[in-house]
This record gives structure tokens, sequence and C-alpha cells, in this order.
């Protein structure tokens, strides 16, 4: 049976660690809706309510119930921060709005 891919995934409050460990998936929401990271995932940088629910291996599912938090996927890694102001993560997705639409600016079709 071959080795299923997993993702890291970090998950923190200022205060405190909230998971720091492997998974097969990391699903919550974005303004856009719901959607799934997996292993080997594209980059991205979202804004997540709602929930993170974390699909470990042998492990019934973790499903964290959060507000608003900033979820950082890069080189199958996962980032996660909770406990921020709503207004510095809207800050910080105008940023990243703004870097996506000055990259697709010279873009002809």
């Amino acid at each position: 049976m071959a080795d299923i891919p997993l993702i890291t995934v970090s998950i923190k409050k200022p205060e405190q660690i909230v998971f720091d460990g492997q998974a097969h998936t990391v699903s919550s929401v974005s303004e856009k809706g719901k959607f799934d990271v997996l292993p080997f995932h594209a980059n991205f940088i979202s804004l997540i309510r709602e929930a993170i629910t974390i699909r470990q291996p042998n492990k019934e599912p973790l499903i964290i119930p959060i507000t608003t938090g900033i979820m950082k996927v890069h080189s199958n890694t996962i980032k996660i921060i909770l406990g921020i102001e709503t207004q510095a993560a809207e800050v910080i997705a105008a940023a990243s709005s703004e870097k996506q639409t000055s990259n697709t600016a010279g873009q002809t079709k």
C-alpha cells in the first residue's frame, strides 16, 4: 500500500499553540465559500472563518471553531494565525488582493 501524502499544519493563537502536526487535508471557509487544502497544494493566503477541519492519519476529524484567522499555504505547510482583530485581517487581505491585481495587470488576453 502506497504512503498517503501529508501536509504540515501549525495553528497558533497569540497565547498558545492550538495544533501542530500532520494532516491529509485541512478545510475551512473563506469569503468565497468552503475549501479544502491537500498536500502539495498551490501557495496562497486567505482570511478564514467559522471553523477549521483537520483530517489526520488514523484519527477522527478535528474540528476547531474559530471567528477569524489568516491561513498561509506555502511549500506543503499550512500556517494559521487565530485571535487577530478583524480590521488587521482585512488589511492583510486587501494587500494580498492588491498584489494579485498588480501581478495580472500587465497580462493581455
